[in-house]
């Protein structure tokens, strides 16, 4: 029998071994750690050296030698929920005044730990000089303020691209079960304050309102209960769900939006105005250090300026939030009528429908291209003060008088508080960034809010073509039908009659 050959582990072997083991939240056992090494250099590793290795004795492999690198060899984060937040927190602090020292550092990971729920049962750690130096030497933790133009004069800027290809975005919070009159539910979670039925919309579009992209709408449940009872693909309404335990955006959103946002627009350039939210702002600067924006500028706009004003706050955010509610309090009037609860029978989904409804449809081009000419972003800001809105969103806000009369008595300050209350506003005051990153980490929740659970059958193929005929139909026998409509309802027919053959096969 010929001897075994003897296989040697170079120091580097050994410490990939080390940073792969350090470096996972939940440690492989062994039995993985030798599959992965024999994986990865193709060498098999006995059970004793993978202790051995992972021993203190060879510490010294976790430490960095001038002589023999020139970057830092850092282990991984021996907190990672914790120091995440950290990160973020300082992020997004050091965009104002605050003086983030070594002892504001430890204070704010004190508070973070209280509050996020994965700690929150354990003693709090002293948070040691050696931590402290070990977390700020990490590369993730490092900071470059990234030069993006900026300008008290955004027109010089926007003049050089078509309004076509001007686009700005914003979100906006939504209380989708607000009631007139009555302040909106709120609940403690682990100290946390938030309102029970609270989503963010983060909206895109173009200065002449011809593109209107798909809202990205983020909320507490990463998949609600609502979804799955219906058995529906949210896609299928062309808008993008996310979630976390403040349901706003965060920098993680925000970055992946921006990446989104870049490779839709394949093809062109663009201009995309955002504002100087922190999330934004660190979601940029974080893009950058890894990759670069290959079909769009970035253009901030000014905190405050007379010139120059969000288009968002000039009309879009009221228009939008005027048309959802009238699908709200028609839909409260009917459930009222048949003497059901109607905070009890909505839920997120048919939320989501108006939402939708009210972007796509009921928001004009000509609301959105009216708010960017009163912005001043695409021209020298006039007196709008006197000049009507567009009809459509007359007719949004006299809809919702009328329905808002049918509740209480109609005053501007109280429907005013009704269509944009302050609850809605999206904070950025370095007051609450402690308790907004640290709710991101709150446990996952079944419900969206407090509601009744429907149950639905999946649809036939029949069915449905069962239904196309019925509207087909009706759609033919009215005295002015439209052409348009029964085409649409001939082509979903052959559709699904396709989709049916080929089931059939």
């Amino acid at each position: 029998m010929p001897p075994v050959r003897r296989q040697v582990i170079t120091k580097n072997e050994k410490k990939e071994l080390r940073r792969f083991y350090f470096g996972c939240v939940e440690k492989p056992s062994q039995q993985k750690l030798m599959a992965w090494f024999k994986e990865k250099f193709d060498k098999e590793l006995s059970q004793p050296s993978v202790s051995q290795i992972l021993s203190s004795k060879y510490d010294f492999l976790d430490e960095t030698s001038s002589e023999t690198s020139e970057k830092p060899n850092i282990l991984p984060a021996k907190y990672p929920v914790l120091e995440s937040a950290l990160v973020e927190w300082i992020q997004r602090t050091q965009k104002s005044d605050i003086d983030i020292n070594e002892e504001v550092i430890r204070k704010v990971a004190c508070e973070l730990w209280k509050k996020i729920p994965a700690y929150s049962n354990l003693p709090t750690p002293e948070f040691s000089s050696n931590w402290l130096k070990r977390f700020q030497k990490h590369p993730s933790n490092l900071h470059e303020n990234v030069k993006v133009a900026d300008s008290d004069m955004i027109y010089e800027f926007v003049k050089h691209y078509p309004l076509e290809d001007v686009y700005s975005f914003d979100e906006v919070g939504l209380l989708w079960k607000l009631v007139p009159d009555k302040p909106p539910s709120i609940e403690f979670t682990n100290g946390i304050r938030r309102e029970k039925a609270r989503v963010s919309i983060a909206m895109c579009c173009n200065a002449l309102g011809t593109d209107k992209l798909p809202l990205w709408i983020i909320g507490y449940s990463k998949e609600p209960r609502a979804f799955r009872s219906a058995r529906v693909n949210i896609h299928a309404l062309d808008v993008e769900w996310r979630s976390n335990g403040t349901a706003q955006i965060n920098n993680i959103i925000m970055q992946e939006w921006l990446i989104w946002f870049d490779q839709k627009m394949s093809g062109r350039k663009v201009l995309l105005l955002l504002d100087r939210l922190s999330a934004h702002e660190c979601a940029v600067e974080n893009i950058r250090r890894t990759r670069s924006f290959q079909n769009i500028a970035i253009l901030w706009l000014p905190r405050s300026s007379n010139l120059t004003q969000n288009p968002y706050s000039m009309g879009i955010f009221r228009n939008f939030k005027e048309c959802y509610r009238n699908y709200w309090l028609q839909y409260m009037m009917e459930q009222i009528s048949l003497g059901r609860d109607p905070l009890k029978a909505v839920n997120i989904l048919k939320a989501i429908h108006w939402m939708v409804a009210a972007w796509n449809f009921d928001v004009s081009n000509s609301s959105i291209a009216f708010s960017f000419q009163r912005s001043g972003i695409i021209g020298i800001k006039e007196n709008y003060s006197d000049v009507k809105p567009p009809s459509s969103a007359i007719q949004a806000s006299e809809k919702l008088k009328s329905l808002f009369s049918q509740f209480t008595d109609i005053k501007y300050q109280s429907i005013d508080r009704f269509i944009d209350p302050v609850e809605e506003s999206v904070v950025d005051e370095d007051a609450d960034i402690t308790d907004q990153i640290a709710a991101e980490f709150l446990k996952d929740r079944d419900f969206e809010s407090d509601e009744e659970e429907e149950y639905f059958v999946s649809i036939t193929i029949k069915e449905a073509m069962q239904y196309v005929s019925i509207l087909q139909q009706f759609e033919e026998q009215q005295e002015t039908p439209n052409p348009e409509i029964v085409k649409q309802l001939l082509y979903y027919g052959k559709l699904l009659q396709n989709r049916q053959e080929s089931k059939d096969l």
